[in-house]
């Protein structure tokens, strides 16, 4: 199990030296380490973000730009062998944080870790289309700006920047469609959540072996007769008990937790 290595008290402080240690479903070489205080949030503790609900289009494709400081949410249900989450809304919070002159890496960890979303990672977002079934996830924009696919391959695209974040529930699927340089996230998981890497076809299987940050990862190819049991997993993946941004309160507190 990934440990969040914390100074003394139990939380991120000044004076710590802190470490996302890889889960075993990562490869080792991700490892980085943080440290610092953390960074300023914009809006979302207040609840200050956009209410809009809205289901996707599958029938062509749409690229969506946000206005700083909002947050969109979406309900992608299942397509195909895309599972996605029936239930649980996707959330995109537009620029989520301030850096200052801090390194912006270590922000979003200490955010994160501090609302109890840790056992994480430094990386990119893999160019296939895979989904985690039995762990939600965020995603932190670092550094740089990609253009990003929710739903599977006919779902929502994204244009994405630094500070940026998004909430990904067990079994939305996403993928990275551009190679722009400079891009790098920070990825978290619920406390004790170990993510799989689900992929849907052959392509994305091949991607993903011959792609340098998925060696030694356990790429899992769902087809037809898998689909429902990796359902079920979705479907059982524990709620998180805070948002990963705004902590009791915000947009996982209202949408998935119903407060």
């Amino acid at each position: 199990m990934a440990t969040l290595m914390v100074g003394a008290g139990g939380h991120p402080g000044n004076a710590g030296i802190h470490a996302f240690h890889e889960n075993s479903s990562r490869n080792a070489a991700r490892h980085q380490s943080i440290g610092g205080a953390a960074g300023v949030l914009r809006g979302y503790r207040r609840g200050v973000y956009s209410s809009a609900m809205a289901r996707i289009s599958w029938r062509a494709e749409r690229r969506m730009k946000m206005s700083k400081g909002s947050m969109q949410h979406f309900l992608l249900t299942g397509i195909d062998r895309s599972p996605n989450n029936d239930t649980l809304p996707l959330i995109l919070y537009k620029a989520a944080v301030q850096f200052g002159d801090r390194e912006p890496e270590s922000v979003f960890e200490e955010i994160f870790w501090a609302n109890k979303w840790a056992d994480g990672f430094r990386d990119g977002t893999f160019p296939f289309h895979h989904y985690h079934s039995a762990a939600h996830e965020v995603v932190g924009v670092a550094r740089g700006t990609a253009v990003l696919q929710f739903g599977g391959p006919a779902g929502q695209v994204v244009e994405v920047e630094a500070g940026d974040a998004a909430v990904i529930p067990a079994g939305v699927v996403h993928c990275r469609l551009d190679d722009a340089p400079g891009y790098s996230i920070v990825g978290a998981y619920p406390h004790h959540q170990v993510p799989d890497v689900c992929v849907l076809s052959e392509s994305d299987e091949k991607i993903a072996a011959d792609h340098p940050d998925a060696a030694g990862l356990d790429i899992k190819l769902v087809g037809e007769k898998q689909l429902a049991a990796v359902k079920a997993s979705i479907a059982a993946t524990v709620l998180p008990d805070t948002d990963p941004i705004s902590g009791t309160s915000g947009p996982i507190a209202e949408l998935w937790l119903g407060r």
